[in-house]
């Protein structure tokens, strides 16, 4: 997990603490979730509950900690969608509480080990440093007793493996926890907004001579009032000469939502055969660019 993580949070007991140790310059949210995730460009949300509404980001939920009292934060994985995110979540809790850190991985009593030392195999290598473990167990007590009353543990959001079933009930409600409370974590894609940069684009009234000079190459972003309103090759500009203006070389706009996922934006850009796209909002507005350079640097 990376050091420099932007952390937002909202109203709840113990979300500010937990939020805290997570980030020191964590914000709390205000007026609409989405658009503060986006404008703070944050990477985790600390919340009372989880929400089906909401999943533009990862979601950190905490039951009764304690803080003050921990020996030790455990990630209690099962190898699923959320595995990874409460094993960095973990770790980075750990260091921030400068207690140790565990990954431990249950399988029941008649189960196989084998895919359970998978699982924290391969965690451990996406997350090196971390104390890995399994155990057998037919409880979530029994978890908790391998664990320790004293250990704060972090694990995915309800689904349907094993593990999860000890310690949710019906309606993603916390049955089990041990004597300092739990951490629950959902796992989200990164997004648009994540990755994109300044906006560039041309204004419909520049002459096309002179925005094939600036901006010689791809599809460009043109735009009026702030609003997407087309596109324009750097082909077209520069075929259309002196004379035309923008406005009479554009086409129809194509551009990205500010909430698609990186991977499938990435998928865009290069199916289109484009080094960047616009970045906008549900009214067009234009917010950035998402280039190529971008995700290469990120290795999408």
């Amino acid at each position: 997990m990376s050091n420099d993580l932007r952390v937002i949070w909202s109203r709840g007991n113990g979300c500010a603490e937990l939020a805290a140790l997570l980030d020191p310059e964590a914000r709390r949210v205000e007026g609409d979730l989405t658009d503060f995730t986006v404008q703070h460009r944050a990477d985790l949300l600390v919340s009372k509950r989880f929400s089906a509404s909401f999943d533009v980001i990862p979601t950190v939920v905490p039951f009764d900690v304690h803080l003050e009292e921990v020996s030790a934060v455990a990630a209690l994985v099962a190898g699923g969608p959320h595995s990874e995110l409460a094993a960095r979540l973990a770790q980075r809790l750990a260091e921030s509480l400068a207690v140790p850190a565990k990954l431990e991985c249950a399988y029941e009593k008649d189960g196989d080990p084998v895919d359970a030392l998978n699982v924290v195999e391969r965690l451990v290598a996406r997350v090196p440093g971390v104390e890995a473990g399994i155990v057998q167990a037919s409880s979530a007590s029994e978890v908790i007793q391998h664990t320790g009353e004293k250990t704060l543990l972090v694990l995915g959001a309800p689904g349907g493996s094993f593990l999860q079933r000890q310690f949710f009930g019906k309606g993603a409600r916390l049955i089990a926890k041990s004597l300092i409370g739990a951490v629950a974590v959902r796992e989200a894609p990164r997004r648009v907004f994540h990755q994109m940069h300044e906006p560039e684009y041309v204004s419909p009234y520049m002459g096309a001579g002179d925005a094939a000079r600036l901006m010689p190459g791809g599809l460009l972003a043109v735009v009026e009032d702030g609003v997407l309103i087309g596109s324009v090759t750097g082909t077209a500009l520069t075929m259309a000469g002196d004379g035309p203006r923008v406005a009479d070389c554009m086409r129809e706009s194509v551009s990205l939502d500010r909430l698609d996922a990186v991977d499938e934006a990435a998928e865009t850009l290069r199916s289109l055969g484009v080094p960047s796209l616009p970045v906008v909002d549900q009214d067009m507005n234009l917010l950035g660019t998402l280039s190529v350079d971008s995700l290469d640097a990120r290795g999408v």
